[in-house]
């Protein structure tokens, strides 16, 4: 199961990166932290501090910043 899930997990990548570019995709991809805390928020399973939310967003602008 984990294989397969790799193995789909690559190939949207490769699909992603070859229909967006690389830029593109690498800023999708740098985001993955603020999605996952907003999922989380959504889901009510969790609540990200003020802090952490703010770690998540200097991530996702930094990796936007190397990548433009």
């Amino acid at each position: 199961m984990a294989a397969a899930d790799l193995a789909g997990g690559s190939a949207l990548f490769a699909l992603a990166i070859g229909v967006t570019g690389v830029n593109r995709s690498m800023v999708i991809v740098g985001s993955m932290p603020l999605i996952a805390q907003a999922i989380t928020w959504a889901s009510g399973s969790e609540r990200p501090s003020a802090f952490e939310v703010a770690g998540a967003a200097l991530v996702t602008l930094a990796v936007a910043l190397a990548f433009t």
